[in-house]
């Protein structure tokens, strides 16, 4: 989802990459705590796992904008 918001979203590549993580990201979060203490040891996992992304990802962005404005201003 984040690849496809990016992709088809008009407009500067900071402003796509933005839109694509917003349409990406689920609020797994929030199903994970909603659960409590019922969640299995192999699903707290699974939940944490799927959190890693959320946080790497504008970090990835913000890297690659760097990296556009560079090309930009080199050319």
């Amino acid at each position: 989802m984040q690849g496809l918001g990016a992709l088809l979203t008009p407009g500067p590549l900071a402003e796509r990459l933005t839109t694509g993580l917003v349409l990406g990201n689920r609020n797994v979060g929030l199903v994970w705590s909603a659960m409590g203490a019922a969640v299995s040891p192999m699903t707290a996992l699974f939940f944490a796992a799927t959190q890693f992304p959320i946080y790497m990802t504008p970090r990835l962005i913000e890297m690659l904008v760097r990296r556009g404005r560079k090309e930009k201003a080199s050319q």
